[in-house]
């Protein structure tokens, strides 16, 4: 899964559907949420890496690849 830095808010992966990582500034924190099809599918984290690897593992279980 690669990656494409939008902007300093948002981050769009190259799979189908696209999966965006967004930044929250919450009391001036930075906090990280994964998103795919407009649904969250995670808490805030603390980093864009953690939330990039919830997106890739939930790729992997929900679009998994067919073997030939």
């Amino acid at each position: 899964m690669k990656w494409s830095v939008l902007n300093d808010y948002l981050m769009v992966s190259d799979t189908q559907p696209p999966y965006k990582v967004c930044k929250l500034l919450v009391a001036g924190e930075a906090h990280y949420r994964a998103s795919v099809q407009g649904e969250f599918i995670c808490t805030p984290v603390a980093t864009a890496k953690e939330a990039c690897g919830v997106c890739e593992r939930h790729h992997q279980i929900t679009y998994p690849r067919e073997v030939a």
